[in-house]
């Protein structure tokens, strides 16, 4: 829509937009960073848990092997276990 002063009124509407897309990407970029810092889980793929339990096993004398593990068709390195079984023993 044109003014009578022959201006338009799309640039306020656009710096308007521009400022609200703004502020909602600052919200959200806020509740991530909180997210990230206050919520206490634990990360645990496959291969970390690979490596806690035969840890666990070589300190214990219990824990889950898979069978990567078993006789015969042990796939994985007893190097990472034993790398971790030295502090997990220290405690």
């Amino acid at each position: 829509m044109a003014r009578r002063d022959g201006c338009s009124d799309e640039a306020p509407a656009r710096k308007a937009g521009d400022r609200s897309l703004a502020a909602l990407f600052l919200l959200l970029w806020l509740l991530r960073g909180t997210n990230a810092l206050l919520v206490q889980t634990q990360f645990d793929p496959d291969e970390y848990w690979q490596g806690l339990e035969p840890a666990r096993l070589l300190t214990h004398g219990r824990g889950w092997l898979t069978w990567e593990w078993m006789p015969g068709v042990q796939i994985r390195s007893w190097i990472h276990p034993l790398l971790l079984a030295i502090p997990i023993k220290g405690k």
